[in-house]
């Protein structure tokens, strides 16, 4: 560390920054706003910023060797004067802070807000007896696009080979998983309106036979997809041709939108894909293929468009059951947010490199055993997100030995989503994802009771 003495306003020093107060004492009066800041540490150590009511205030969060192992919260203006420490008084402070890294985040970093817009725009294949059933023979092109029923539900159309669909877009991750149930039922329905034992398949790279990518329609042969970014520079194979392409392979995109700017952005795909990322090829180990990732949904892989972010690496396999989608979703949601925090980053410092190459080859063995390297810093991610002690350590278990591990149904969607269920049916879908085992916490009070949903 090389620091030397500066004099800064609050709002402008980084998280993780040793500080001292110019002033030891704040009052502010104003109508009905009373602050009253008595007794700031001389010397501290800035954790996290958080919004305060009154404006031009915040919640700041304090560090200091005589009280390392509880929360200090001071409500300061944002225009506070500290001065940054320099090396030499810095350094017994901050050895006691490295000390208790684990604690200061367990502790300190704010929850993570529900204010985020997500959205998503997944693929699904449809089988027939279990034999692909093409999308285009039941669905139409995007652009004749069908409009689903129900709440919170989006368009129905095909991408070729495949079934997509988009939701609408809210900050309820529920009224999110609603619009995912309304769509797929929706698209459910077109394909047994001409296949009456047509099902969902949970398969994210299917063979297609040589015949129809020969003798098929150049629109629903040929590939669309337009590029991504990727924060690692890396690229996929770019196929010749739709038709000498054998396979076809389905995406879970991630859709938030943060107010980021490129350097936040690539911040926050970074920790998406060391909080998400790396852990799902485990909890998707018998449902992801390496093969898509030749082509795309590499590591790091994301788009920016106009409505914010796109984390492009997932595929579709969150889809198997609404409680997945809830704990994906909610630790996408998360590492977004949490991203601006460069300490709290600075917690998953796994390589770019092995990060990539577990992600890319769909290296389970090592997934599990980065799993257990930063599960404490895993752990105090899912207590940011607001999940109790007992929804933490089953997700993180639920990680560890994959999706099927928890499900009555491993693979059956209309099941899981209950999508042949009638209305008021012991197992029918219940609005805001309240229905037996369909969110998160609801599926905790099952696995606690030894059960599975």
């Amino acid at each position: 560390m090389r620091l030397t003495k500066t004099t800064a306003l609050l709002i402008d020093v980084e998280p993780g920054t040793p500080i001292r107060f110019l002033e030891k004492e704040y009052t502010f009066k104003e109508g009905w706003y009373h602050i009253q800041t008595p007794g700031l540490p001389e010397e501290t150590v800035l954790c996290a910023v958080d919004k305060h009511y009154v404006p031009n205030h915040v919640y700041v969060y304090l560090f200091n060797k005589d009280f390392p192992n509880k929360p200090v919260q001071k409500a300061v203006p944002v225009t506070q004067k500290v001065e940054v420490l320099g090396a030499a008084e810095a350094r017994p402070l901050m050895e006691v802070w490295n000390q208790t890294k684990m604690a200061r985040f367990a502790g300190w970093i704010p929850p993570t807000s529900t204010s985020m817009q997500l959205g998503t725009d997944p693929e699904v294949f449809v089988e027939n007896e279990g034999k692909l059933l093409p999308a285009f023979e039941f669905l139409p092109p995007k652009e004749k696009h069908l409009k689903a029923t129900g709440m919170y539900s989006g368009n129905v159309y095909c991408d070729g080979f495949q079934g997509e669909f988009t939701v609408q877009p809210s900050s309820c991750l529920a009224w999110v998983v609603d619009g995912i149930h309304a769509t797929l039922k929706s698209l459910l329905k077109e394909a047994r309106s001409k296949h009456p034992a047509a099902k969902l398949s949970v398969k994210t790279v299917v063979e297609i036979d040589h015949n129809l990518l020969i003798d098929g329609k150049k629109e629903h042969v040929e590939l669309g997809c337009m590029p991504s970014k990727n924060v690692y520079g890396s690229k996929g194979q770019i196929p010749e041709s739709g038709r000498t392409l054998p396979i076809r392979m389905t995406g879970g995109h991630m859709h938030f939108s943060p107010n980021y700017n490129e350097e936040q952005i690539t911040n926050a795909i970074r920790l998406l894909d060391r909080i998400l990322g790396v852990p799902s090829v485990s909890l998707f180990a018998n449902y992801d293929h390496p093969a898509r990732r030749q082509f795309y949904g590499l590591a790091g892989e994301y788009r920016t468009p106009k409505w914010g972010l796109e984390y492009r690496t997932m595929s579709n396999a969150w889809l198997v059951h609404p409680a997945i989608m809830h704990l994906v979703f909610d630790l996408g949601r998360l590492a977004v947010q949490l991203s601006i925090n460069k300490e709290f980053s600075a917690l998953f410092d796994a390589s770019d490199e092995d990060v990539q190459e577990i992600i890319n080859t769909c290296d389970v063995a090592k997934s599990r055993k980065y799993l257990t390297k930063y599960k404490d810093s895993w752990l105090v991610a899912m207590n940011k997100a607001k999940h109790t002690e007992t929804a933490a350590t089953s997700a993180y278990k639920t990680f560890m030995e994959g999706a099927d591990s928890i499900m009555s149904h491993p693979g059956d969607m209309e099941k899981n989503w209950s999508l042949d269920e009638v209305s008021r049916s012991a197992n029918a879908w219940v609005g805001h994802s309240e229905g037996y085992g369909k969110n998160w916490e609801r599926a905790v009070r099952i696995l606690s009771d030894g059960g599975k949903v």
